[in-house]
């Protein structure tokens, strides 16, 4: 099995998230859509995507280069049952920060307003392309910490 979002470059990985939260932000102000998926379908591929941004900073170097795979234009196949570990491991230490999270700040996520939700989500991701452009910020956690709040925050609607 191949794994075509290996190709996928920083810029791009956090590009399709945007696409899906601007998408969300639309469904929020106009509820009128074309295409019968809506807001959870949207939400579930923001988690996936943070999960795959997840995994490339953790196991970066058991993983190919995006830059590799292209300049030899093919996908390069990777054990499913590392790939699932992978996976497993990221959901599992997301869900324990989680809970420390949720222990530490009262739950707060459940209080807010799903529209605010989609707000933080583009804070997120403007760090993550400030930290993209700069390196990491002097007074913002780096991309890890960006990503666990894209899922830690989606998980609980």
């Amino acid at each position: 099995m191949d794994h075509k979002w290996l190709v996928l470059r920083w810029e791009s990985l956090i590009g399709q998230i945007w696409i899906k939260t601007k998408r969300i932000r639309r469904l929020e102000e106009t509820d009128k859509k074309l295409i019968p998926e809506g807001r959870d379908v949207e939400y579930m591929g923001i988690i996936n995507y943070s999960i795959i941004a997840l995994i490339r900073l953790w196991y970066k170097d058991e993983l190919p280069n995006p830059n590799e795979i292209v300049s030899k234009s093919k996908i390069v196949e990777i054990d499913e049952g590392k790939l699932s570990r992978f996976y497993d491991n990221v959901v599992k230490k997301v869900k324990d920060l989680l809970i420390k999270k949720n222990h530490d700040y009262g739950e707060a996520w459940r209080d807010m307003k799903i529209t605010s939700i989609t707000d933080q989500i583009f804070v997120k991701l403007f760090r993550c392309k400030k930290i993209l452009e700069n390196g990491k910020l002097e007074v913002s956690e780096g991309l890890e910490a960006q990503f666990s709040d894209l899922f830690i925050m989606l998980s609980l609607l």
